[in-house]
């Protein structure tokens, strides 16, 4: 389903460029395997290459709240700053976000590819901007659904935003062959703090710019009773902590 907004003076959704979304659309769907979902493991930027800088990644962290994991640097032109970590919902006002959460939690809990039609004043004497974001759900390295693959596609070249994004209107269109799991219940969401805090928010080590979508490795976690109860056993047992290699 195609949308078919009209916008006011600056030409509106008609005039966006979207062969970013296309390309990022394109090698999404050569992915999926018959009605699955692509996994993350299986994205290769290679694949995207000339759509990177408009393109994101983002990780659902509670019910209708993701964060950006990776993002382009068409996000840092926005909002002037590194948003990795942060909240997608830092791009959008303050009414936008509780469409936003109920938008993203139906494309996490019922995966189908969610796009978003979004407007933004630049400032005073600026045109307006029209945006359009297309997500594209993933499989996590549990097989869930709590990845999604995006790019947004713009009416003008990288800007710092004056205004945040509007939503305009929302489509979600389900993907054939999948069956829907139980419904997640949306709780009600509180009142969003004015400033967001990247140190707050990210707790994964940071991709490297230039490999946007490099494969993050966390430290693995021995929880203290767990790593107390291995080194008695190699006391008991007789077990060496190092060995001599000749």
């Amino acid at each position: 389903m195609a949308f078919r907004l009209t916008g006011r003076g600056d030409g509106g959704f008609e005039d966006l460029d979207t062969s970013h979304i296309s390309q990022v659309r394109g090698y999404w769907e050569a992915l999926r395997n018959g009605a699955s979902l692509p996994e993350r493991a299986a994205v290769d930027p290679r694949g995207m290459a000339g759509a990177l800088e408009h393109s994101f990644l983002i990780e659902r962290v509670a019910p209708g709240l993701a964060r950006f994991r990776i993002a382009g640097m068409v996000f840092t032109d926005l909002l002037g700053m590194d948003v990795r970590g942060m909240p997608i919902s830092a791009l959008f006002s303050g009414e936008a976000r509780i469409e936003l959460q109920k938008s993203l939690e139906k494309m996490f809990s019922t995966p189908g590819i969610l796009s978003l039609n979004v407007t933004a004043d630049r400032g005073l004497g600026k045109s307006r901007v029209w945006a359009r974001f297309e997500l594209l759900p993933l499989l996590d390295a549990q097989g869930a659904c709590t990845l999604a693959l995006g790019c947004v596609g713009l009416s003008s070249p990288a800007f710092r935003l004056g205004h945040l994004f509007s939503i305009a209107s929302v489509h979600h269109q389900p993907i054939s062959g999948m069956s829907a799991p139980d419904p997640v219940d949306i709780p009600k969401p509180e009142a969003e703090p004015k400033a967001f805090s990247p140190l707050r928010l990210n707790s994964l080590p940071p991709a490297r710019p230039d490999e946007p979508f490099e494969t993050l490795h966390l430290p693995k976690i021995v929880a203290p009773a767990a790593a107390k109860a291995k080194a008695e056993t190699q006391v008991k047992t007789g077990v060496p902590y190092l060995r001599l290699v000749k």
